[in-house]
């Protein structure tokens, strides 16, 4: 059940967030009207942004003007809305306590255990460095496994930060990590298999299900101890269980809808917010800023 957050009333300010209790949801956000947005960059024009969403569950509600709740539309619209009237609410004034910007390692040579970044994934890193270079960040942790490690250094390099490195972090399954030596054609038909089904251990790794809830106790941890906004820098595997331990499979493939079978390319930025004892998604796996 959620939490209400601090009540904030609404002014004669028309960019002010007013916080509601309604049907039964305790943390309800009634976005103002903003106009028309172009749909190329995958926004919706106003006519769907005017609505109202629970911090906290998540629920879509229909039109805040009117006051009415169209359960059968909230149903059908939730997961599409949500993420994108989350991410308007920020941008108009409502900032989380915390963002969590999750990278995926750089590209990998195709090798056994722990191998380190290829050329290309060196190339990714030191982008991806600089791109993040650009705000101020108050920690940077890293997954121990090399290509993890090589891609969190070029960036504490860039951010004049330490990655400190947590265990919790590393990938679900790590091909010739585990205590049986398995052919690759094995190793990836596991992989299928603990992604379909996320309880399942495979010989190589940890069960998705497990690998989700370290990883979640490993952000809120690091929420807990920082004061300001975190990196962290893991794999696409254990970052895909987390957003599905965190959100579910439905909004995770509204808003990413191919991230089961194809993963997170080569550095991309997946963007958590923490805000109100609740976890919100702006991006999965964003490469813009190489250029992708």
């Amino acid at each position: 059940m959620c939490r209400p957050p601090p009540m904030r009333a609404s002014g004669s300010d028309p960019s002010r967030i007013a916080v509601k209790v309604r049907s039964g949801c305790t943390s309800i956000v009634a976005l103002p009207t903003i106009g028309q947005t172009d749909d190329r960059d995958g926004d919706s024009r106003a006519s769907d942004a005017s609505g109202s969403v629970c911090l906290v569950c998540d629920r879509y509600f229909g039109d805040a003007r009117s006051g009415a709740v169209d359960t059968q539309k909230a149903e059908r619209r939730s997961a599409v809305m949500a993420p994108r009237l989350r991410l308007r609410m920020w941008q108009f004034g409502r900032v989380p306590d915390a963002e969590v910007c999750v990278v995926q390692h750089g590209e990998k040579y195709p090798l056994r255990g722990d191998p380190g970044l290829s050329e290309l994934g060196q190339e990714h890193a030191t982008t991806t460095a600089a791109f993040l270079a650009q705000r101020g960040w108050s920690a940077l942790y890293s997954s121990p496994l090399r290509r993890a490690r090589e891609t969190a250094g070029a960036i504490g390099r860039s951010c004049g930060l330490v990655p400190k490195l947590d265990q919790r972090l590393r990938e679900r399954m790590n091909w010739g990590g585990g205590p049986v030596v398995q052919p690759l054609s094995a190793f990836l038909a596991d992989w299928t298999r603990s992604t379909a089904d996320r309880s399942w251990e495979p010989p190589s790794g940890a069960s998705s299900e497990a690998t989700g809830a370290r990883m979640l106790a490993a952000i809120e941890d690091y929420v807990a101890d920082n004061v300001g906004d975190i990196v962290v820098v893991s794999h696409g595997g254990a970052t895909t269980d987390l957003l599905r331990t965190l959100f579910g499979d439905i909004r995770l493939r509204s808003v990413a809808p191919t991230i089961l079978a194809d993963g997170i390319g080569s550095c991309g930025l997946t963007w958590l917010g923490y805000a109100h004892d609740a976890w919100h998604l702006t991006h999965v796996g964003d490469r813009r800023h190489l250029g992708a």
